[in-house]
């Protein structure tokens, strides 16, 4: 789904899924063999409130790694390669207003909860030269994961679920790096990666299933390369 806020381009995961079977992916058939590996850099910024623990990032360096490990094992397709530039904390901005947007009883609009996300995490003297990763406690209505574009692009990336429990889903994430890197939702089966409200929430431990149609791979590869490399 997109969804236009302030010339800002958002694509919303919400990711809920029906299983589906298929052969694991063939890297060698994805991308030539004599293509180089593109390397992507990612800053991430793992969000911290003092009042609101559903907004701090419950994550640890370890798990950090370990998705990433498995974001590389879906996006190895694809001669993609995510490596952590940084991680540090970020202090959480407008909190009350995502602590509102969160609420049950919310009032406020679905646009309105949307720049609430956008909102929380302000980067001070954010560059392009990296892909801005923002990680949160929980999400808005427990998205599996959000993609912002416009001149800020970020992603963010929750590690609870709605219900509170450990999510730290890796595919979500490799979906949302997918938008970042300029691809949208497509009409293909569910196993492939960048379904729209697809099977990415229920994909765990069958990951290596997961994938990419050669255009995607295509579009990828020159994206990267032009944003950093």
């Amino acid at each position: 789904m997109k969804i236009l806020v302030s010339l800002t381009l958002v694509f919303i995961c919400t990711c809920s899924f029906a299983s589906s079977k298929a052969p694991p992916f063939n890297a060698s058939k994805a991308y030539k063999n004599n293509a180089s590996i593109i390397s992507v850099p990612v800053r991430v910024h793992l969000l911290k409130s003092e009042d609101e623990k559903n907004i701090t990032a419950q994550i640890t360096q370890q798990e950090l790694e370990e998705v990433f490990n498995v974001v590389n094992l879906i996006w190895k397709q694809a001669g993609i390669k995510y490596h952590v530039e940084s991680a540090s904390y970020l202090p959480a901005s407008n909190e009350k207003q995502y602590i509102q947007a969160m609420s049950k009883n919310s009032k406020l609009s679905r646009r309105e909860k949307t720049r609430a996300m956008n909102q929380v995490c302000n980067i001070s003297n954010q560059t392009t030269d990296v892909l801005n990763l923002c990680v949160i406690g929980k999400t808005v209505n427990g998205l599996g994961g959000v993609y912002f574009g416009g001149r800020k692009p970020k992603v963010i990336w929750p590690t609870l679920a709605k219900s509170g429990k450990n999510l730290l889903n890796p595919a979500t994430l490799a979906h949302e790096l997918g938008h970042y890197l300029g691809l949208k939702h497509n009409a293909e089966d569910d196993i492939y990666l960048m379904k729209g409200r697809g099977n990415n929430m229920r994909r765990k431990g069958r990951y290596e299933y997961i994938l990419l149609s050669e255009r995607e791979i295509t579009v990828s590869r020159k994206n990267a390369i032009k944003l950093f490399n």
